[in-house]
């Protein structure tokens, strides 16, 4: 029998929503941020987007030493490590976080292990006038968590209603946070989840604020993207870092590539992002 060898390789799974209602969201929440920040309602150096992610031991597969002799291509065969769940909420000042839990995240524990820090760390400009951004889940939304949050921003809240549903293009956590995390944090390859959690929070301690800044710019830059896009979803996964005029590159920061295909991609048109990343294992014969 003739065997070949294939290697391991993670793959994220991607999905594209172009549904109208979705396109309406999108293209009403780009005019009510634009016009507000225009007209003075919003300063967007005190808007904090938040988002949770999910980080696994086995998230830095190593395709070069992971390999199989098989006479076919195996089958895709799921992941399923240890993992530990990360909440963070990111400013142009500043990034709070990261919260840790282990599991399913409901009002109670949303409020508990979440808001409630997160608000200890706001100083009384940021409670006095900042904006907060959570997604539409049903523990962000419940009575009980909203309750909580109005307490504190009042009416100032981005969430169901007015954030647009499967929008990762538009969340810095995602187009941002979570993949410059993910870069940097199985560089010295951890083997349990507490060297783990120690490398989030020192990844997330050394975020500049001059990274911050340029990450800020690019939500403008986005807005306009939508704009052009007729709301549809526009982000490109690019290799190549935001290049600023003073040169300045931040890691995990796509360039807004609206016609040309990804470097390094096997896909021909645009790809676009699903919020939360799908890892599984495929196993690719080697050529």
């Amino acid at each position: 029998m003739k065997m070949q060898k294939y290697y391991v390789v993670t793959e994220e799974k991607l999905y594209n929503h172009s549904f109208t209602a979705d396109s309406e969201a999108r293209s009403q929440y780009r005019r009510w941020f634009q016009e507000s920040v225009a007209n003075g309602n919003l300063d967007p150096e005190l808007l904090f987007f938040s988002d949770e992610a999910w980080f696994t031991l086995k998230e830095n597969v190593n395709s070069l030493n992971n390999i199989y002799w098989c006479s076919e291509n195996p089958p895709e065969v799921p992941s399923h490590d240890s993992k530990v769940g990360v909440w963070c909420a990111v400013s142009a000042r500043k990034v709070i976080g990261p919260v840790f839990f282990e599991e399913t995240i409901n009002s109670y524990r949303y409020v508990e292990l979440i808001l409630l820090p997160f608000f200890q760390e706001l100083t009384e400009e940021e409670k006095l006038y900042g904006y907060f951004m959570q997604d539409s889940t049903m523990a962000h939304t419940a009575e009980f968590s909203m309750a909580v949050l109005e307490e504190v921003f009042s009416e100032r809240l981005i969430t169901c209603g007015l954030w647009p549903p499967r929008s990762p293009d538009l969340n810095p956590c995602d187009y941002y946070l979570w993949g410059t995390l993910k870069d940097r944090v199985y560089v010295n390859n951890p083997h349990s989840l507490q060297e783990l959690k120690e490398n989030i929070q020192r990844e997330i301690a050394d975020v500049s604020r001059a990274e911050l800044r340029h990450v800020w710019r690019n939500i403008f830059r986005r807005c306009e993207a939508c704009l052009e896009a007729g709301g549809r979803h526009f982000e490109t996964l690019c290799e190549a870092a935001l290049q600023e005029e003073n040169g300045l590159q931040i890691p995990g920061v796509p360039r807004l590539c609206m016609t040309k295909p990804c470097p390094g991609t096997r896909s021909k048109g645009i790809l676009q992002m699903s919020r939360a990343p799908n890892f599984h294992f495929r196993h690719t014969k080697c050529k």
